[in-house]
């Protein structure tokens, strides 16, 4: 674990007398988002995934899968 995050958070998180389960749940606190912030998130990927198209997809799995190439 400790190779996989940053020597920052193995700092302030990581205390090598605490066992590991008290890390994990200090770096989820430390790198952590609120609950806000996720809401905020799922709103704006919602509102660009129903946004209306400009103009009509070449190919229809294009349109329904815009990271697809045709």
């Amino acid at each position: 674990m400790l190779k996989t995050i940053s020597p920052h958070f193995q700092l302030i998180s990581c205390d090598p007398i605490k066992p590991v389960t008290q890390w994990y749940s200090a770096l989820k606190t430390q790198a952590g988002v609120s609950d806000e912030e996720v809401l905020r998130n799922a709103r704006e990927t919602y509102r660009l995934a129903t946004k209306p198209l400009l103009r009509p997809p070449e190919t229809w799995s294009t349109g329904l899968n815009p990271g697809s190439k045709p």
